[in-house]
């Protein structure tokens, strides 16, 4: 049992940024569903459409991730987490910026598409799957350490959200969450 707790210390000196890189990388899978309805009442406004039409976008991304799920898992396999997580959270990162840009209803879809995409990179397979090689005497905390990062989205993503499109308006927010996330 000794062997056991020291070895899961071990893996802690050496692995704890890395379970800290994954929270917060898989934490961007998130914050969108966490603010999105943040965001309803401005594009209502400024853009005139539904809330329906607003949150097709979720729907497209969540269709995607369907279909788009096995492939990122197959890409982890061959080529490591490395080469999806790097990209993924630059470019997860300015398609959250890039919400900011909207000038139409076919553009909006577009982004979304787009950001169902490249949000595979930040998908919990690709944190969990890094974490569980690095660890094994206790892979089980730091699995579920890296999964906190969504929590750790839902209880600062609104607020911050919330205090972004009061203060600066619903494009800079978008833009602001993207690049400060990222």
């Amino acid at each position: 049992m000794a062997s056991d707790k020291t070895l899961a210390g071990a893996e802690w000196k050496m692995g704890w940024p890395l379970v800290l890189a994954c929270s917060f990388g898989f934490s961007m899978s998130t914050v969108m569903s966490h603010s999105l309805g943040l965001f309803m009442q401005p594009l209502q406004t400024d853009m005139g459409w539904s809330r329906s039409q607003i949150a097709i976008g979720f729907t497209i991304s969540s269709i995607s991730s369907i279909f788009l799920s096995p492939i990122a898992g197959a890409m982890i396999d061959r080529w490591g987490s490395r080469w999806l997580a790097i990209p993924g959270v630059a470019l997860t990162a300015l398609g959250l910026a890039a919400f900011g840009l909207v000038e139409s209803f076919l553009m909006w879809l577009a982004l979304w598409g787009y950001y169902a995409f490249v949000s595979m990179g930040v998908k919990l397979t690709v944190w969990t799957t890094a974490t569980s090689k690095a660890f094994t005497a206790s892979r089980g905390l730091a699995v579920a350490c890296v999964i906190a990062g969504t929590a750790f989205t839902g209880v600062l993503a609104p607020p911050v959200t919330n205090w972004l499109i009061d203060s600066f308006g619903w494009r800079h927010a978008f833009m602001m969450l993207g690049l400060g996330w990222g």
